[in-house]
């Protein structure tokens, strides 16, 4: 989420998608209870909900916020080596970016939605920087030991809970913890934020435990591509398309039949637990895929829809903190209270609204003003501080 490397077409198209893919999910996880979400079948939506659930959970779900951390890697060493050609420190102009990052993710967290990632962001960049002088090679063996131990954390937890309750005991908790989900987020501004606040060091962990290794991992990938020339389209368009389809062919057909089997089960430990830990490994050639399918694009033509998403892509951050804005007003109690009434075909349709607003409105900023608002606020931030 930077300005620094906004002329690289390949960057702010994939950031531009990735936010646009963050934004997608999103607008279900602010408006649904976590029941709901993550359970095909959960509401009365019936196939066409379903089926909306099954397109997410193949090649958006996880896939997105994968993106958005390989691209932060990226961008990394750009705004590294960008700082040094002005004479600067590198590594410490980027960690000031990043400490100024990390508030702005706190407020995020606590004045608007639980389900930051600028925090995670901040947090894995600033461990990242650690790494930046290591060799390609380096980094791609440093990315998959982050991914090995995030498989591991997750296949402890998914073990110890699928063992711990019967589907009947976990269909009853979701159930309990829907109803009282439901009942916070209906209510005032004043109880939810200090419901958030109350939670935030247990949410910080689970954080830190359940995202930080697979974040930090894309990372490593991210600094690794784009020394090996990835992101800056000096790969042969056949070399990105054959990463795409090796990439897709094994990620895609088992997910596939994971998603079929979860909207086939009716046990909600298979899906809240097995269904996630089992689709991690999967996440990584999908999101390469996407990456190299969405270089290929940039590389293809400068056409105007993919000029629109490149301009998503460098307000980022603004376009970002404007879908939590929009989506708790009209989600939430003290805005038009509408949380866990919108079925996800619904959500879709309200999504797609969302993503036109943005497709319309970055263009239109940036040919005004240069940056979003939120980015002049976050480098206002860095040289005052």
């Amino acid at each position: 989420m930077t300005e620094a490397e906004d002329r690289i077409a390949p960057l702010d198209v994939a950031r531009g998608a990735a936010i646009i893919g963050v934004v997608l999910m999103n607008v279900a996880a602010i408006a649904l209870p976590r029941s709901l979400n993550i359970l095909p079948t959960a509401g009365n939506g019936g196939v066409a909900d379903a089926l909306v659930w099954l397109a997410g959970f193949i090649l958006v779900d996880g896939k997105a916020r994968a993106l958005l951390a390989m691209l932060f890697g990226a961008s990394t060493l750009l705004v590294i080596d960008r700082a040094e050609m002005d004479g600067r420190d590198g590594v410490a102009a980027q960690r000031q970016r990043l400490l100024w990052l990390l508030p702005i993710g706190i407020a995020h967290y606590a004045l608007v939605w639980s389900g930051d990632i600028l925090m995670l962001l901040a947090v894995g960049g600033l461990i990242a920087l650690r790494f930046v002088g290591h060799e390609p090679m380096e980094l791609v063996k440093a990315a998959f030991l982050f991914f090995a131990a995030q498989l591991l954390i997750v296949l402890f937890f998914t073990v110890t809970a699928y063992w711990a309750s019967s589907p009947a005991d976990y269909h009853g908790l979701l159930q309990r913890e829907m109803v009282l989900d439901i009942a916070l987020h209906r209510d005032g501004y004043g109880a939810i934020a200090l419901e958030r606040i109350k939670d935030f060091p247990q949410a910080a962990s689970l954080l830190s435990l359940h995202a930080l290794p697979e974040t930090l991992g894309f990372m490593m990938l991210g600094m690794a591509m784009a020394k090996g020339g990835f992101f800056f389209g000096q790969w042969t368009v056949e070399q990105y398309r054959q990463t795409a389809r090796r990439a897709y062919l094994v990620g895609i057909p088992p997910m596939l039949a994971l998603g079929l089997w979860a909207m086939a089960t009716d046990d909600p430990r298979t899906i809240d637990m097995i269904g996630y830990a089992a689709a991690f490994p999967f996440r990584i050639p999908l999101t390469i895929g996407h990456a190299a399918l969405l270089v290929v694009a940039a590389q293809a033509a400068v056409s105007a829809p993919l000029a629109r998403v490149a301009a998503v892509g460098r307000l980022a951050l603004s376009n970002y903190l404007l879908c939590s804005l929009v989506m708790t007003g009209i989600a939430y109690g003290y805005g038009a209270g509408l949380y866990a009434h919108i079925g996800r075909l619904g959500l879709l349709a309200l999504s797609a609204g969302l993503l036109i607003a943005m497709l319309l409105w970055s263009p239109l900023w940036l040919a005004k003003f240069g940056q979003g608002p939120a980015e002049r606020l976050w480098r206002t931030m860095q040289r005052r501080g």
